[in-house]
């Protein structure tokens, strides 16, 4: 698996910070949510990561009205001041056992609730299936995923792997940082790359004894 570079997830139950990330006509980017006086955080956010600190620090921060704890498995996913969108840092994982855990709870429950989850991404490479960030148990009953199984293909997973929505895009290229987006809404599910929608439907997401809630691969690492 390839480095994936990301900056920063956002994991929503409502639609504001959907609105933050893909339509300037409301926050002109995604850092002012946070950083400038008077632009609020949305109160429903449920983990927030800008991804900010010094260069190879280990450390991950929720920025959320109410911070979860973040662990660093093993210490390998990284900042780094090298790539950025925002703010001159950005997180590094690589795709397999750099990965950030909390744990699972009610905060995260997606069953029959509008949720957005998000972020800026960018990879070094298409080879190998990446997952983004998930809620799953060990690795093996995904309630939710956002999978990159190649440059062509944005999936979100549910009931296990037995149910999906895929998108198929334009070829995404290496070294390019992508906004990619997953919004439900009104029963409705969404997946956005660079703010443009590009697969719907209507499936029903599953919480099934779910372990924790990772960025950078899956509960199983």
């Amino acid at each position: 698996m390839g480095t994936i570079r990301t900056i920063p997830i956002m994991l929503s139950s409502g639609v504001d910070v959907f609105d933050a990330i893909n339509h300037s006509n409301k926050f002109e980017s995604v850092p002012e949510l946070v950083g400038l006086s008077g632009i609020p955080i949305a109160t429903d956010m449920a983990l927030l990561l800008k991804c900010d600190g010094a260069d190879q620090s280990t450390v991950f921060i929720d920025s959320s009205l109410s911070p979860k704890t973040i662990t660093n498995i093993s210490n390998n996913a990284k900042i780094v001041t090298a790539q950025s969108v925002f703010g001159g840092a950005s997180g590094s994982f690589n795709g397999a056992s750099a990965v950030l855990h909390t744990p699972y709870t009610s905060a995260f429950n997606i069953v029959n609730k509008d949720f957005t989850v998000g972020g800026r991404f960018r990879f070094n490479s298409f080879a190998a299936l990446q997952i983004l960030t998930s809620i799953d148990i060990y690795g093996i009953n995904f309630d939710f995923g956002i999978v990159i199984p190649d440059s062509t293909h944005i999936e979100i997973w549910t009931n296990g792997t037995n149910d999906k929505l895929i998108a198929t895009v334009s070829a995404m290229s290496i070294n390019t940082w992508y906004d990619i987006t997953f919004e439900r809404y009104s029963g409705t599910n969404k997946i956005y790359l660079n703010g443009v929608s590009q697969a719907s439907n209507t499936m029903a997401f599953t919480i099934s004894s779910p372990d924790k809630v990772t960025i950078g691969a899956d509960g199983g690492t």
